[in-house]
């Protein structure tokens, strides 16, 4: 009788499970399976076994290899281990089933004693009884799905006999399985020579291919393209063939690619520009059997090749002939790179005559007729440098003047020319003083017009119109070499010509008639070409006369470079200053120069100077009471170090204290890099 009902289990479990299986649903199934084993599971009560013996069947599930090869075969090993406390208990019937994944293909299963069939689920059945303790095992084998991922087999044992007493360990058992892609896992290594180039310089690439597997690999390309300021010429390295086409490269490696191996170094080669920018190599790596191309990017950084410019005014134009002026040049490194030993040379024409140099780090040496000049220290890219020449006008003319500039290399060079008009004529002065600032109503106050030719040639047709204000009435006119007569409301003088550098004055002598007040003198100066220029002078009409207050001068004097370099232009700056009364005479201000002392320029507003070695100034105005009046005197140091005691000294007519009327500066004069000290020999001599 038990042996029926075990038969009548057995055969409607089978039915149930192959029904949901064949349903296409896998919970279904599985449930199904489940179900059977549970049924098979009690079925087994029927049997009897002596009392406390209850064996219990293991179920271990294996895979090789793992992981596993797309599209390849796993073999899977199910062993079962039959034990009881006791030896000699019975397993009929003893069979696994088995689920698995989608996309996995049942090949075979074999084992001694083992048969096994195959679907939607693989059942395995051991044809002979298992006696505790024994074991056995089925193999089976599956192909894998062709693509990576990771699939599992499971499994559940049963058999017929005494009831498992630890169903937990054969039920559902779980083996998982890895499939990944075969095939070599590339790498491309590419590097740039340098970092970073000049414009129009070479530039290579070094290109190496790796393999690190699994896999071989075979037919290895690598093509690449260029982009920014860069232009390639060839490709070449062992083992490689290669074609460049402008900005391209194809490249194809021979031998194969083995795991683990390198091609050898291909080298990309060349050339940087135009212009400057971020040159950049592109390029892929790829083979038969390659799991995935391998880019990579190598930059250059282009740098704009060497280049400067150079620039050129003049600071006056047109300039008179005798006439002092300078030259500026500008230069500026327009390149990537600092430019080194940058050196100017100023070829000046006839026309002009080499004064002198100035400027940061430039150090000139030249005559007349030429300028060369270096600067000392590199000018970084996009850094300007400036240059100062001085010059003499000697000649009248249109003067054109070119200079060129170049570095160490000569690689970077430019030139820049200024045209200036040089002309020889009369350059006309005209100033207006009155000898007095007060007049009492009835007296008479003179005024002094000076007119002076600081030109170059003479000047002719020269007139001066002074009108009579209201307030004044016109005793007399004279002049040396003027013709002065009063013509209405005016007094004309007339003269035919002014020799250039000379000067002359006519002295207008009026009345005062009232009422008291200020009255402002004006008049003009004509020539036979050029604009009016007008003077005017102001007086104070008083009732009666109170002595004005005397002038009180003084004087103060500074140097503008102190040390300074042997044989460089350097400033002083004289101030007279009045704190007394308004002068009621022209101010005269000496300024004798020390031997070795040059002069270059001498003036100031309101100022004529004139003299070389004692410059004398004349201030013929009025310099009120509370302002002062400047004069800015350039010199050229000595050619030997020491140091120069430069004074002077201002007066002026009426001023009754004279203790402030000096002044001096003492300049250190050094040889370049002297770190301003004079540089003093200790001698001693022995005969």
């Amino acid at each position: 009788m038990g042996a029926d009902r075990r038969k009548q289990g057995r055969a409607w479990g089978w039915l149930a499970a192959l029904a949901l299986c064949l349903s296409g649903s896998a919970a279904l199934a599985d449930e199904a399976v489940d179900s059977w084993v549970s049924g098979m599971l009690a079925l087994n009560d029927v049997g009897s076994s002596p009392e406390g013996l209850v064996p219990d069947m293991q179920l271990t599930i294996s895979d090789s290899p793992d992981p596993a090869p797309v599209n390849s075969v796993v073999t899977y090993v199910a062993a079962i281990d039959f034990t009881s406390p006791s030896p000699g208990v019975v397993a009929n019937s003893t069979q696994v089933t088995f689920f698995y994944s989608a996309g996995m293909v049942f090949q075979s299963g074999s084992g001694a004693g083992w048969s096994c069939s195959g679907g939607a689920v693989v059942q395995c059945s051991f044809g002979g009884t298992l006696v505790s303790p024994q074991s056995t095992q089925v193999s089976l084998q599956f192909m894998m799905p062709a693509t990576p991922q990771s699939v599992q087999l499971r499994g559940t044992a049963s058999y017929v006999g005494t009831t498992d007493g630890n169903p937990a360990n054969n039920t559902n058992i779980t083996q998982t399985t890895q499939v990944i892609a075969v095939g070599g896992n590339l790498s491309l290594g590419l590097q740039a020579g340098s970092s970073s180039v000049v414009a129009g310089a070479p530039v290579s690439f070094t290109a190496k291919v790796d393999n690190s597997g699994p896999g071989d690999v075979s037919g290895v390309t690598l093509n690449g393209t260029a982009s920014g300021p860069l232009s390639l010429s060839t490709a070449t390295g062992t083992g490689w063939s290669c074609s460049v086409a402008g900005a391209s490269f194809n490249c194809s490696y021979g031998p194969a690619l083995i795991s683990g191996n390198s091609t050898p170094n291909l080298t990309i080669s060349g050339t940087s520009g135009p212009g400057g920018g971020t040159a950049q190599l592109s390029a892929t790596a790829n083979a038969t059997g390659a799991l995935a191309p391998a880019p990579a990017t190598a930059t250059v950084t282009v740098l704009a090749p060497p280049s400067v410019t150079l620039t050129k005014t003049d600071s006056v134009d047109p300039v008179q002939v005798g006439q002092n002026f300078f030259y500026t040049l500008t230069a500026t490194n327009t390149g990537g790179s600092a430019l080194t030993g940058l050196t100017i040379l100023d070829n000046l024409p006839v026309e002009l005559d080499f004064i002198g140099s100035s400027g940061a780090g430039w150090s000139c040496s030249g005559g007349s007729q030429g300028v060369a000049c270096q600067l000392g220290s590199s000018l970084a890219p996009g850094a300007s440098s400036t240059l100062r020449i001085d010059v003499r006008a000697l000649t009248d003319g249109e003067v054109t003047n070119t200079a060129t500039i170049s570095d160490a290399t000569n690689s970077a060079n430019a030139n820049a020319a200024q045209s200036t008009t040089i002309v020889d004529q009369p350059q006309l002065s005209f100033t207006k003083r009155a000898n007095r600032s007060q007049v009492p109503v009835g007296e008479t106050v003179r005024f002094d017009l000076t007119v002076r030719n600081n030109g170059s040639s003479t000047a002719t047709g020269l007139q001066v119109s002074d009108r009579i204000p209201d307030g004044l009435s016109f005793v007399s006119a004279a002049g040396q070499g003027w013709s002065c007569n009063q013509a209405g409301l005016s007094v004309l003088c007339n003269r035919a010509s002014l020799a250039a550098g000379s000067e002359s004055t006519i002295a207008v002598e009026m009345s005062a008639l009232g009422p008291p007040g200020n009255i402002v003198n004006t008049a003009s100066l004509t020539v036979a070409s050029g604009s009016p220029q007008p003077a005017s002078a102001v007086v104070n009409v008083i009732d009666d006369m109170t002595p004005p207050t005397p002038p009180d001068l003084s004087l103060s004097k500074v140097d503008d470079v102190d040390p300074v370099n042997v044989g460089s232009e350097f400033g002083y700056l004289l101030t007279v200053a009045n704190s007394g009364g308004d002068t009621q005479a022209p101010i005269t201000l000496l300024d004798e120069l020390p031997a070795g002392l040059s002069l270059v320029s001498a003036g100031g507003s309101g100022w004529n100077c004139s003299g070389s070695s004692v410059i004398s100034c004349s201030f013929t105005g009025i310099l009120a009471s509370g302002t002062s009046a400047q004069v800015s005197v350039r010199v050229r140091a000595p050619d030997v170090a020491g140091s120069v005691l430069n004074q002077a000294s201002v007066s002026t007519a009426g001023e009754e204290n004279t203790a402030n009327n000096s002044a001096s500066e003492t300049t250190s004069v050094v040889v370049d890099g002297g770190g301003g000290q004079p540089l003093v020999a200790d001698l001693t001599l022995q005969g």
